[in-house]
């Protein structure tokens, strides 16, 4: 009752105005909602309440240093500009602790990592060490340089997914190349089936000194291997003879039939390989949810401090 009646998250008539509507000016979503949790339950300890004032004087206080040197960006506008680049790491962190995170998230996750890890620089350009006391400090404790595990997460991220994902991963599409040899593997066996059938012809020549070997394809015999009549008698033990022709005879191997198989269903194994490497991916991040914690409480904390700093 005694939030509605002073108007602290909702006006009372329709064109009435919140006290949060004129103080949260905050970048993040998480900044915001730590916002509204602060005001829900203010800080009644001193030390803690001090705490606080002390961090955003700290950011007032080089504000005017650098007001005081000509054409520098005051570390205020700074920092929010910087935030306003970091998307809800915590709604993701989230997300991948229940293996629900879509490749989108994990993208914008990398991000804020990124972004995130120029806190420390805009910092520590200002004159603010992770080694004094206070509450900056210590927040900087939690952020990409003191924590390499999440610098881990972001370059895990980097390497496995493309920088534009598909919004769901059911059609696939989502993973880079050089992550997975076998997701490659599939991948360009589907894509470029006459270039693999290229190159096992011509090993299989030099392997086998047959220079006038072929490889075709046909509905009756599938992939096959074609000699003239005068080199058949000299292929390998392994090849398997299918069809006699006129001038020709035509044979199978092992691993041609493999080929065989796998191009036939290439996309779906592709597919089926992607979303196993999709949820291996997500179980790997799920083991640093609490340093991604950490991170999006940092990046939450000092949000809502940039933001009382500029009100």
């Amino acid at each position: 009752n005694s939030q509605q009646n002073l108007e602290l998250f909702t006006p009372v008539s329709s064109n009435g105005t919140s006290l949060i509507s004129v103080l949260n000016h905050c970048q993040t979503p998480m900044g915001r909602r730590l916002l509204v949790q602060q005001m829900k339950r203010p800080l009644r300890q001193h030390s803690r309440i001090n705490l606080r004032l002390d961090a955003i004087t700290s950011l007032l206080n080089t504000d005017k240093q650098s007001e005081q040197s000509s054409g520098n960006i005051s570390l205020v506008t700074s920092l929010r500009e910087t935030l306003n680049a970091i998307g809800d790491m915590e709604r993701i962190s989230s997300r991948i602790g229940l293996m629900s995170a879509k490749p989108r998230d994990l993208r914008k996750l990398a991000e804020g990592i990124a972004s995130s890890a120029q806190l420390t620089t805009l910092l520590t350009n200002a004159g603010i060490r992770h080694e004094q006391a206070g509450l900056l400090p210590m927040l900087m404790q939690q952020l990409p340089a003191q924590l390499p595990a999440v610098q881990s997460v972001a370059e895990l991220i980097e390497r496995a997914i493309i920088a534009e994902p598909p919004t769901h991963i059911r059609d696939g599409g989502m993973l880079a190349a050089g992550f997975d040899a076998e997701f490659d593997r599939l991948t360009h066996l589907h894509d470029n089936i006459q270039v693999t059938l290229d190159e096992m012809v011509e090993r299989a020549r030099l392997e086998s000194q047959l220079p006038s070997l072929k490889v075709g394809f046909n509905k009756v015999s599938g992939f096959y291997f074609e000699l003239p009549k005068m080199q058949a008698k000299n292929a390998p033990a392994h090849f398997i003879r299918r069809q006699t022709l006129k001038s020709s005879e035509r044979f199978i191997t092992d691993e041609l039939k493999t080929v065989e198989t796998e191009y036939l269903s290439a996309q779906s194994l592709a597919l089926t390989r992607e979303k196993q490497l999709y949820h291996e991916l997500l179980t790997e991040l799920s083991n640093h949810l609490a340093e991604l914690q950490q991170l999006s409480a940092a990046v939450a904390q000092i949000d809502v401090l940039s933001n009382w700093a500029q009100l």
